[in-house]
């Protein structure tokens, strides 16, 4: 057995969610503002925390880093080591894996693709509370979202959170579309399958 066979199910799952995005990317619209949120949320993550300057890569955190860089190769995983995880930051580093392991831009790719991640996750939570509840609402928990100290900081590591978390609100994001709506898009139900199995 490979270390493939342990997340060959989360790359089924990632394919199609990856066509379900990409064919139903009308259901996802900006409200206007919504940059402000966005940077703001960026701001808290990159800046104040401050990821970009004084992150230090710890524990399995650690190992995601290295495979990244090309040091490690992935494993079947564990527990705490998910193979689907690793998966991801391995495919995510091949475009750089030539660099220098040591090489400063790398220390901070990881970061920012997860800040940026948890941007796209304050937005389809924010979305989902909008559809169900009222706008001002979802703009209420885009807002709390940004400043929650915890979301902030796991939104700054390489660490297996931020991305299930947003994979999590991207799955109630279509599933709230899908409840509001009396034509649904095609898009949605696969949306809601796809990440919500991830």
């Amino acid at each position: 057995e490979t270390a493939l066979s342990t997340a060959w199910p989360a790359m089924v799952a990632a394919a199609v969610l990856l066509a379900a995005v990409i064919g139903g990317r009308d259901l996802f619209r900006l409200p206007r503002g919504w940059m402000m949120i966005a940077s703001a949320a960026l701001f808290v993550r990159l800046v104040l925390i401050p990821a970009l300057t004084m992150h230090t890569y710890d524990g399995h955190e650690a190992d995601y880093f290295d495979i990244f860089r090309g040091v490690l190769e992935p494993t079947r995983g564990g527990t705490v080591k998910v193979p689907a995880m690793q998966w991801f930051w391995w495919a995510v580093g091949q475009p750089v894996s030539g660099a220098p392991p040591d090489h400063a831009l790398l220390r901070t790719i990881p970061v920012m693709l997860t800040s940026v991640l948890s941007v796209v996750g304050i937005g389809a939570l924010a979305g989902a509370v909008g559809l169900l509840v009222s706008r001002r609402a979802g703009w209420m928990a885009a807002a709390f979202l940004v400043v929650h100290p915890i979301h902030a900081v796991w939104s700054s590591s390489a660490y297996n959170v931020m991305l299930p978390h947003v994979l999590g609100c991207v799955a109630v994001f279509a599933a709230a579309r899908l409840a509001v709506r009396s034509a649904p898009h095609p898009a949605a139900g696969w949306i809601v399958a796809s990440a919500g199995a991830l």
